[in-house]
């Protein structure tokens, strides 16, 4: 199943991405990116240059607009679901999208994934009553797909962006057509917060959750993971990998 990867990301999340790529490229080598950035320097574009499998890049030039957002971090996520749309209108043939927050690293493939996703329209995690992760989201090359994303965006950016305008949306919109499309509630071990000390065998790894570690923390551990993966690439024991990049950062 062919597949594009959506991200979108500003300057202060830039360093995470050349982590996310090179992971990808283990684990995921023929998979394409279209990326959505946020005044990114001349030094960053130059570095993101360098990858090979990106499809598409818009690169934007914004301002943070109280008017529109209560917060500048939604003034991207919220528009999460036009820049899916734009993918899926560019890139008609493939069949799977993935959107994902930038501060992760890949660990194992994702055939699994693009196996369920051949019978389902959309994918993602159910956080609990009224809340589901926005940070990794399957999109299926539907028209149930789309129309689902077309009132993720509608929705989320009605009046001002804010942090309810996020989740609670998808949360909402899952309960609306639960009976009327297909879904895919993903297993937790798709997403992991805590470098793997609750599940042994993640496919994700997500800084997102700072209360099993500051981000500086995790940025160093993930760096160290990839490099662990690249200079082992035939390394099959994600707890190996995980607990030597720990080690060598003082984690336990």
């Amino acid at each position: 199943m062919n597949m594009i990867v959506e991200l979108h990301f500003d300057t202060k999340y830039f360093r995470w991405v050349p982590l996310l790529l090179r992971s990808f490229k283990l684990r995921e080598p023929d998979v394409k990116f279209a990326l959505y950035t946020f005044n990114l320097s001349d030094d960053q574009i130059i570095e993101l240059e360098k990858f090979k499998n990106i499809a598409f890049w818009d690169k934007k030039v914004e301002k943070y607009d109280t008017s529109i957002a209560s917060g500048w971090l939604y003034q991207i996520v919220c528009r999460k679901g036009a820049f899916i749309l734009d993918v899926m209108g560019r890139f008609k043939s493939e069949n799977l999208f993935i959107s994902m927050d930038v501060d992760m690293v890949l660990l194992r493939n994702l055939n699994e994934l693009k196996k369920s996703m051949a019978d389902n329209d959309v994918g993602f995690f159910r956080v609990g009553k009224g809340k589901i992760a926005s940070g990794f989201i399957a999109i299926a090359n539907t028209e149930n797909a789309k129309k689902f994303m077309q009132e993720y965006y509608d929705i989320a950016t009605e009046g001002v962006m804010c942090h309810k305008k996020d989740q609670p949306v998808l949360a909402f919109l899952y309960e609306k057509y639960k009976d009327k499309m297909k879904f895919l509630l993903l297993d937790r071990r798709y997403i992991d917060h805590s470098i793997g000390k609750s599940i042994s065998d993640p496919y994700i790894l997500s800084a997102h959750k700072t209360i099993t570690g500051t981000k500086e923390i995790k940025y160093g551990i993930y760096k160290k993971i990839v490099e662990n993966m690249e200079n082992n690439p035939d390394e099959k024991n994600l707890s190996n990998i995980l607990k030597q990049a720990c080690k060598n950062r003082g984690q336990t």
